[in-house]
């Protein structure tokens, strides 16, 4: 990406721990792997178009997506599975309309061993920085 985007990726192995699911507490008690990816974009720079993979067999836990003011886009998180371009699938996509959060968690999404996660939104006022997680739990 260009401008100023920093990526920062963080795991935790052999740990326990809460994941938050479908606006509860969900414990994880046979999870190996917490596997995230973090990062910031300026949409000055132009329109947001962020992937991660994943190495490992994952259930995504959650992505959000904040922003440092009310921005009028639009934000879509991608399923790419591991068979690549053009079998692509949107499993959210969110109208914003002079907002500035999103939250997603689909306890349902499975991740297999080289799926990506692709992040996309829209810089039609060109302004705005966007930080942005996703997290998944691994084995």
């Amino acid at each position: 990406m260009p401008g100023n985007s920093q990526i920062q990726h963080f795991t935790n192995t052999g740990c326990q721990f809460m994941a938050p699911c479908g606006g509860a507490v969900w414990p994880v008690n046979i999870v190996e792997n917490f596997i995230g990816q973090s990062g910031d974009y300026d949409l000055a720079d132009g329109a947001l178009n962020f992937t991660t993979a994943f190495a490992v067999q994952a259930q995504l836990a959650y992505v959000s997506f904040a922003v440092d003011q009310a921005i009028t886009e639009t934000f879509t998180i991608w399923l790419v599975p591991l068979e690549g371009a053009g079998y692509e699938t949107v499993i959210f996509q969110k109208n914003l309309n002079n907002e500035r959060y999103v939250f997603f968690d689909d306890p349902q999404i499975l991740l297999r061993a080289g799926d990506e996660i692709q992040l996309t939104c829209t810089n039609n006022n060109g302004v705005g920085e966007t930080f942005f997680v996703v997290n998944a739990v691994g084995r």
